[in-house]
């Protein structure tokens, strides 16, 4: 999986895909998105599960077999 790191040193997930992964479109405003592994819309991560609106995060973490 690529990285990226960040201004302070965070290394986060990189994604190289342009369409979201759950609905095909084009992506304007995108999140990376652990749980498909891939780049998707703000508004499907807003709807998702996972997505903690007053953090503005994602708890969501893939735990490896």
């Amino acid at each position: 999986m690529p990285m990226m790191t960040l201004a302070g040193g965070k290394q986060v997930e990189c994604y190289e895909n342009r369409a979201c992964m759950v609905c095909g479109k084009e992506l304007h405003g995108e999140v990376a998105c652990r749980k498909y592994r891939a780049n998707i819309c703000q508004e499907h991560c807003e709807h998702c599960r996972w997505y903690i609106p007053y953090l503005q995060n994602c708890q969501y973490k893939r735990r490896k077999p």
